[in-house]
This record gives C-alpha cells, sequence and structure tokens, in this order.
C-alpha cells in the first residue's frame, strides 16, 4: 500500500496510535525511535514570508520528497530561487533532513511552516514533472492557430495521472476523508500528498474488503468523540453510528477503522463496533 509506505509503515509492521489530549491520534511505527528527524520551527506564528520566498516554499512542496536533494534542488532551480532557498534553510523554515546516517540530505519543510502557509492551500494546477520542466527562456514560442483548424487536444499521460490526483486530493480536503477502491488510486493520493502523509496530517489504511481508508487528522480528531459517545451504551452497526453520530457513512467507517488499529474500537462482527 503506497499510502502506508509514505508513512513508513511496510506490511506486517506493527503501529500504535497514541492519544493526545485533544483527542487527537498520532501514528507511529514501532521500532523508529532511532530515527533521525529535522529540528521543527519553534515560533511560526511570527513568520512572515514575502511574496518570492512564499513561491519558491510552494515549489519546494510541488516536488516529490525523495526529489528533493542538494544536486536535483540546483538543476531545477535558478539562482535567485536557490539564493531565497538558503535564506530560509538559514532561518531555519526549511532544513536538510535524512532517515539515516548513510543518507543523502533532503530539504524538508518544518511541519510549522508547512501547517501556516502550505496545508489545506494547494493551488490545484496542471504542472509538468519536474524532469519535463523546461527553463522559461528556453521554451518554443507557440504558433498562434485558429480555433477552428486546431487539432482537438490529447491529454498526456502525465496530465490523467495529475488529474486523477488532485481529484483524490480535493475530495480529502473538502470532505475530510476518501475511500479509495484500490492500489493504483491511493498510490495517485499518496504522491500528491507526500508531505502530509509524511507529516501525519494524513492517515490511512487498508481494510479487509481491500479498500483504502483515508483520513484528514483534523477531521478524525473533530468526530472520534461523537463516535465514542455512540457507542458508550454498547455495540452499534455503523448505520446507528452515522446517524446517532451525524456523520456521513463511509466517514464514520473510516474514523472507526483508523481507530480500530489503535485498539480504541473493535469490529465485533461485520459492520458492527463496539468499545474495546
Amino acid at each position: 500500500m503506497e499510502v502506508a509506505k509514505a508513512m513508513l509503515i511496510d506490511e506486517g509492521d506493527e503501529v500504535s496510535f497514541v492519544k493526545d489530549s485533544d483527542g487527537t491520534f498520532k501514528i507511529a511505527k514501532i521500532g523508529l525511535e532511532g530515527v533521525h528527524k529535522p529540528k521543527e520551527f519553534d515560533n511560526a506564528r511570527t513568520v512572515i514570508l514575502n511574496p518570492e520566498e512564499l513561491a519558491v516554499l510552494k515549489r519546494l512542496d510541488t516536488i516529490r520528497y525523495s526529489n528533493r536533494t542538494k544536486d536535483t534542488i540546483k538543476q531545477i532551480f535558478d539562482l535567485e530561487e536557490q539564493k531565497i532557498l538558503q535564506a530560509m534553510l538559514k532561518r531555519g523554515i526549511i532544513t536538510l533532513f535524512k532517515k539515516n546516517p548513510e543518507d543523502e540530505q533532503h530539504y524538508s519543510i518544518s511541519k510549522d511552516i508547512y501547517d501556516k502557509f502550505l496545508y489545506g492551500k494547494r493551488e490545484y494546477k496542471f504542472k509538468r514533472p519536474d524532469s519535463l520542466d523546461v527553463p522559461a527562456a528556453k521554451q518554443p514560442v507557440k504558433k498562434i492557430v485558429p480555433e477552428s483548424i486546431q487539432e482537438p487536444k490529447v491529454e498526456k499521460a502525465w496530465e490523467l495521472k495529475l488529474k486523477e490526483q488532485n481529484k483524490y486530493a480535493e475530495i480529502l480536503e473538502s470532505k475530510g476523508y476518501i475511500v479509495l477502491n484500490n492500489d493504483v488510486e491511493a498510490s495517485s493520493l499518496s504522491t500528491l500528498m507526500e508531505e502530509s502523509i509524511r507529516r501525519g496530517l494524513v492517515l490511512g489504511t487498508r481494510a479487509f474488503n481491500k479498500k483504502f481508508y483515508v483520513g484528514l487528522r483534523s477531521y478524525i480528531a473533530k468526530n472520534s468523540a461523537k463516535i465514542m459517545k455512540v457507542l458508550e451504551n454498547g455495540s452499534a452497526p455503523i448505520s446507528k453510528i452515522s446517524k446517532e453520530s451525524g456523520i456521513e457513512e463511509e466517514g464514520a467507517r473510516t474514523i472507526l477503522y483508523l481507530m480500530a488499529e489503535s485498539g480504541d474500537i473493535a469490529e465485533v462482527r461485520k459492520d458492527v463496533f463496539s468499545i474495546a
């Protein structure tokens, strides 16, 4: 499962859910205590980014984390963008991070900075993958052809893939959850939401029905207490939980499946849940 891989969780790995005081849940792979984590920015509330800095930050966010090495970024960003990037690096707005000592360093966006300037503010525009980017000065001049003789536009494979990714991300961010039918759909979403998944802002699980249930951490935190209240009087079917909590059935199911992984909820039989 690509979503799980992006969260550093492989099949058979043990995971734990830790409940915070605010009712939210953190998911962690058991045994990752020794993994180096980047130092987070301590005072993001006071940070002000000018338009040029924000543009560079947004562009960095569009690049897959695995491609954010020093050499790759140097090839993609022009000299002015590199200067801005280095300035933000000195300020701690971004960091250089590697999971293991032998790994190459990657540019990482501080969680607080990501939450303040990027999370939930993504602009859904078609953009070529980094490997296909062409500097503006080298782009060929387009000839204007009357619409009457233009050939129908055929979307390229990368355009279709990005369109799918955007669609899934839009549903997730607007509803708070999404149900994906297979590995292909999960892979499309995890590619675009890689940073949010890595930050623990997006959680997902694969159910016995082979579907992927993915939810925003904020959505789960907001609605988990409603579900727990319904189950205080004993086990209940998903239809009752949905009706009494006021949560859409698939949304409630997503929360229940994720809470079941922490041991707080148990599925006593198909579509019937109780407090563990």
